[in-house]
C-alpha cells in the first residue's frame, strides 16, 4: 500500500482594527456639523459598512440616519449624518464584527466610542457662538462646495450652500453657551449630561461629582465677584 503524504500550510488571518476614530473618544465640543470616521489597518469590503455595522446613536438609543463613503485606498470610512447633529448632546459611535477587510480579515470585537457636541452656530467649537462664530460664516457665505471657501463647519443647513439659512441658525443660538462649555481659568459646574440634575464641579486640579440632595461648602478668595462663575 501506498501512503499519500500532504502538506498544509495555515496562514493566520490578521484581525482587522481600528486605527483612529474621529471625533476622538470622550472628545467634548464637537461641532455639529462633522462627519465620523474610522481609519482601519487593512482597507476595508465597503459592503460590509452600513446602519447595522456603523451605527452613530444620539443619547444611546436613537440611530442616526446618514450616508456613506470611503477613502480611495478604502482604509477610512465616513459617516455623513442626513441632518445636522443636535447640539449639547452625547454621541455613540459602534463598529460591530460584520465589517471585514477585503483581505477576509474582520474585527473581533464590537468597537465603540463617545463624543459631546457644542451647540448649533458654534463655528469654531469653543463652546460660545459670538462675534468669531460670525467672521468664520462670513468669510464662507454664498459658497457652496465647489468654492474653495466653502466651509462645512458652517453648514448648519446640511444643503451644502453657505447662506442665510445658516445665517439664520447662527443667530438663533447666538450669545449663548454650550453646557459643556468650560473657562479654564475660572472653576465652573456643568451638567453631566443635558437631562441630568446631576453636576460636575470643577476645582483644578480636581473634579468632584455632585449628586442631587449634596450639601457641600466651597470657600474661595476672589478680586472680583464676577471671578466667580457658575456657582
Amino acid at each position: 500500500n501506498k501512503i499519500a503524504l500532504t502538506t498544509f500550510v495555515i496562514i493566520p488571518m490578521r484581525e482587522l482594527t481600528i486605527t483612529t476614530a474621529y471625533p476622538a473618544n470622550e472628545a467634548g465640543l464637537i461641532n455639529v456639523c462633522t462627519p465620523i470616521k474610522a481609519a482601519f489597518s487593512n482597507p476595508v469590503d465597503s459592503s460590509t459598512i452600513n446602519s447595522n455595522t456603523m451605527m452613530l446613536l444620539k443619547e444611546r438609543q436613537t440611530l442616526v440616519k446618514g450616508g456613506y463613503t470611503f477613502s480611495n485606498d478604502l482604509q477610512t470610512a465616513i459617516l455623513t449624518p442626513d441632518t445636522r447633529l443636535q447640539g449639547d448632546t452625547l454621541y455613540t459611535v459602534i463598529i460591530t464584527t460584520g465589517v471585514t477587510a477585503t483581505d477576509g480579515s474582520r474585527i473581533l470585537a464590537d468597537y465603540s466610542w463617545n463624543f459631546t457636541t457644542t451647540l448649533p452656530g458654534d463655528a469654531d467649537s469653543d463652546g460660545r457662538v459670538d462675534g468669531n462664530d460670525l467672521m468664520v460664516l462670513g468669510r464662507a457665505f454664498g459658497a457652496n462646495q465647489i468654492k474653495p471657501y466653502f466651509n462645512n463647519n458652517v453648514n448648519f443647513e446640511k444643503d451644502s450652500q453657505i447662506d442665510g439659512n445658516d445665517l439664520m441658525v447662527l443667530g438663533l443660538y447666538f450669545g449663548r453657551r454650550s453646557i459643556y462649555y468650560t473657562d479654564s481659568s475660572r472653576s465652573p459646574i456643568v451638567p453631566l449630561s443635558p437631562d441630568t440634575s446631576q453636576a460636575r464641579l470643577k476645582l483644578l486640579p480636581e473634579t468632584i461629582e455632585v449628586k442631587p440632595g449634596q450639601v457641600f461648602e466651597v470657600r474661595a478668595e476672589v478680586d472680583n465677584i464676577d471671578d466667580l462663575y457658575g456657582a
